[in-house]
């Protein structure tokens, strides 16, 4: 048997979030079992996580950290960071986020 690296499937992806919204200054990732491993979470995590969090940033001052998975924004579910983006920009100055941190869901409204 020969052992293989996991798949990046989908690929990274790999983006800073600008713009006004409460995740500007995070960067994301698409999740697939080559970016579990690298963060060391469930190989079978699927979406979108946040991978580093500028300091003095939106989504430093958040509370936003490393690890975190984003589900949802106002009850988009969130399968890539295209789709990240989308929701961010369509949301129009309030945004309802679920993100996924240790296991646990947590919820975060903003109006701005």
């Amino acid at each position: 048997m020969k052992l293989a690296l996991p798949p990046e499937n989908p690929p990274r992806d790999a983006s800073t979030i600008g713009g006004r919204n409460p995740l500007t200054g995070a960067r994301v990732q698409n999740l697939s079992p080559a970016v579990a491993v690298d963060l060391q979470m469930n190989l079978l995590a699927k979406g979108v996580v946040i991978v580093s969090v500028a300091p003095n940033t939106p989504a430093g001052g958040y509370g936003f950290q490393p690890g975190d998975v984003v589900h949802s924004v106002n009850g988009e579910g969130i399968g890539s960071v295209g789709q990240l983006k989308h929701a961010l920009d369509a949301a129009g100055g309030h945004w309802d986020l679920v993100i996924e941190r240790g296991g646990q869901r947590m919820s975060l409204t903003v109006d701005g």
